[in-house]
């Protein structure tokens, strides 16, 4: 028989789980993923309808608790996922099936959410001239670049680490919305008007970091402790180590706060 070094196989399966850990950082600093999913991740396991339902929804709403009713069968009010199942059904992003029910214990497969993603990102229009679903909808995730030069198991229950990569590149794809002139309906696009920016208002940024409280780049700093200087404009460093960056050049995902100076939730050197 073959013997198989237990050792080698956990290092591998923890080397596989570290190469996802910056996207995971960048996912739950914007509020995507938990706390809970980051502690407990695993990039090979497959994810339920119900923990799916629960994770996206966050690209929409925070939610949380329990549905005060509920559209399924199977899904009483008391379910952990019920809040996050009945608002995307509400959506028209996720459907039950013709019995009633909507199987929340089963898993989703990798073309069922990649069609949800291109669909929410607005490009149902492509899809659908391209072929509808299943393939429309993949090669329109494609040409989006939302999998682009991304290997997927098309056929199989998407996994974590699948999913993490998709949310990675979906938060940074420009929306593309209908807009009706008289009659006519037309598709646009705007720079940087992402699901980040249409939900949250939280928009992502690039450039030098050239203050602190301590000192300018060029110069005496009148920053406070909590500001930094990104390509001389003022950001509240929020939760991150923005300060610590000074000099470095930076991608920055922050939220713009109407009155106020706008607060950084993710920063990280571009090196």
């Amino acid at each position: 028989a073959e013997n198989i070094n237990v050792t080698d196989v956990s290092t591998e399966i923890a080397n596989e789980n570290d190469s996802y850990k910056e996207s995971i950082r960048l996912l739950t600093s914007l509020g995507i993923l938990s706390s809970d999913f980051e502690a407990g991740f695993d990039a090979g396991k497959t994810i339920t309808r119900a923990d799916f339902a629960k994770v996206f929804v966050n690209l929409f709403y925070k939610v949380s608790g329990n549905a005060g009713t509920t559209s399924f069968s199977d899904v009483a009010a008391t379910h952990p996922a019920s809040t996050a199942i009945e608002t995307l059904y509400s959506l028209k992003i996720m459907n039950g099936y013709p019995d009633g029910t909507f199987r929340p214990d089963e898993f989703i497969n990798v073309e069922d959410v990649v069609k949800i993603f291109v669909s929410c990102l607005g490009y149902d229009v492509y899809a659908k001239n391209k072929g509808g679903y299943p393939n429309g909808y993949l090669i329109t995730a494609t040409d989006i670049s939302l999998t682009r030069n991304m290997h997927l198991n098309i056929g199989k229950p998407i996994t974590q680490g699948e999913l993490v990569r998709l949310f990675a590149r979906a938060i940074d794809i420009d929306i593309l919305n209908a807009v009706s002139y008289g009659e006519k309906v037309q598709y646009e696009k705007r720079v940087g008007y992402t699901i980040l920016s249409k939900n949250f208002n939280i928009y992502k940024g690039e450039g030098i970091v050239n203050g602190n409280s301590n000192t300018l780049l060029n110069g005496k700093s009148s920053l406070r402790t909590d500001e930094v200087l990104i390509d001389n404009i003022v950001y509240k460093t929020g939760q991150t180590n923005a300060g610590d960056l000074l000099g470095y050049y930076v991608e920055f995902y922050y939220k713009e706060n109407d009155g106020y100076d706008n607060e950084l939730l993710y920063i990280t050197p571009d090196i």
